[in-house]
């Protein structure tokens, strides 16, 4: 007789953050090299235990390199903050330039438990989770 083995998936939860905010960020012009400001629109962020991955539109007035949305903190129940662009063991920006549209996706250094995660800090606002 054969046994039936059932296949359990363990499915990680995540945090979806609504932030809908504008900010400016500084950017540099791809003709001149002059500095550039970039107004940006951070709509949601979503958080796991080990990435953060933040969507963003940009509104730019001419081709400009720039690298995202960079003041992101994570403030921890216990008081621990962690600044995400530093303290990270990888980041990636990826930029449509059809719909001006970026994904700031950040990996973490280390595991972070979701339930102890007080806060997400963008560009200087708090929002609670």
């Amino acid at each position: 007789m054969q046994k039936n083995k059932m296949n359990v998936q363990e499915y990680e939860l995540s945090i979806e953050v609504t932030v809908k905010k504008g900010y400016i960020l500084s950017g540099q012009s791809m003709y001149t090299g002059d500095n550039v400001l970039i107004g940006v629109y951070v709509e949601k962020a979503f958080l796991s235990s080990g990435a953060i991955a933040i969507f963003q539109r940009y509104h730019r007035s001419e081709n400009v390199t720039f690298s995202g949305v960079k003041e992101i903190s994570i403030h921890m129940k216990n008081g621990k903050v962690y600044n995400l662009w530093y303290d990270c063991e990888d980041k990636t920006v990826s930029y449509n330039e059809q719909t001006d549209e970026a994904v700031t996706y950040i990996l973490f250094a280390e595991t972070i438990p979701l339930k102890k995660i007080e806060a997400i800090e963008i560009e200087g606002q708090k929002f609670e989770i």
